[in-house]
Parts: C-alpha cells; sequence; structure tokens
C-alpha cells in the first residue's frame, strides 16, 4: 500500500479520482494473497508444509494479469483497475518473499525449484519483518493523516 500510494502521488502524479484509495487498499490486501497457503496447509496438513508453493508461484498474478489486459484492452471496462492493483499486490509479495527471506517455487505445482535470494537468511529475520511491517504501517498511517484524509479509504 505504501509503495504504490507513493508512486501515485509523488511519481506518477495521478488524482486521487483516477485511482481511489479504495484501489490502493485492494493492492495492500492483495497482498497478503500469496500467504492463503499457511491456512490451507495447517488445515489439510496440520502444517505449514506447502508455504511458499501454490500460494507463491506466478500463476496467482499471471491470472490477475491476464484480467487486467482482457478488461483494459479488450472489454474496456472498469475492472481493469481492479485487476491491475491485484496483480501489483500480489506481485510485489512474491518479489519480497523471495528476494528478503527464504524462497519461493515460483513455478508449482510443475516444478518445486525454488527461487530467491534469501537476503536475510537468519532465524531472527521473522522479528526483522514484523518489526518492519510496524514501523512502515505507522509511518503509512502518519502519512496518510498529514496528505489525505484516512477515511477515504473506507
Amino acid at each position: 500500500m505504501i509503495l504504490i500510494d507513493t508512486i501515485r502521488d509523488r511519481i506518477l502524479k495521478l488524482k486521487k479520482q483516477f485511482l481511489p484509495n479504495k484501489y490502493i487498499l485492494l493492492a495492500g490486501l492483495a497482498g497478503l494473497f500469496p500467504d492463503i497457503d499457511i491456512p490451507v496447509s495447517i488445515i489439510l496438513f496440520g502444517d505449514v508444509s506447502v508455504h511458499r508453493t501454490f500460494g507463491h508461484s506466478i500463476w496467482i498474478p499471471l491470472a490477475f494479469f491476464i484480467g487486467f489486459v482482457y478488461s483494459y484492452f479488450f472489454k474496456k471496462q472498469k475492472w481493469w483497475k481492479f485487476f491491475l492493483m491485484c496483480f501489483i499486490g500480489v506481485s510485489i509479495h512474491i518479489i519480497l518473499d523471495a528476494s528478503l527471506s527464504g524462497y519461493v517455487s515460483l513455478f508449482y505445482p510443475f516444478s518445486d525449484t525454488p527461487y530467491g535470494l534469501n537476503l536475510l537468511p537468519s532465524s531472527k529475520a521473522s522479528l526483522i519483518f514484523t518489526i518492519m511491517d510496524a514501523v512502515s504501517l505507522f509511518g503509512w498511517l502518519i502519512y496518510e493523516k498529514l496528505q489525505h484524509h484516512i477515511s477515504d479509504f473506507f
């Protein structure tokens, strides 16, 4: 949400009417989607054995990208913003997971080959990410309070 909000406001200088805050929120929520494999894995297997497999594969962002292309170029519908924000949110999650901590199976179920840089391989990585999440959320809320009306998201 922070990245897309910053790009909208500072880099592209888009008007909020073109890309309202609800789409920024949607991108943030879509960014949570790849971790759906955690509860599914716990329910089905009793552990997190399939984490970073199907939820972190390239197929989910690809489906959202195809939805974006179809709705924008062929149907000229308003749904293109929905699909674009979902594509961006899911893609950012997968890129961050693959680059910062551990590996992802991008082509699961066709290949279990792990891809990633694992830049923070320590066992304390989850604590670092929790702190980063809290600080970035707090910073974003302050930014929104100063620049926009936080109630615009609802």
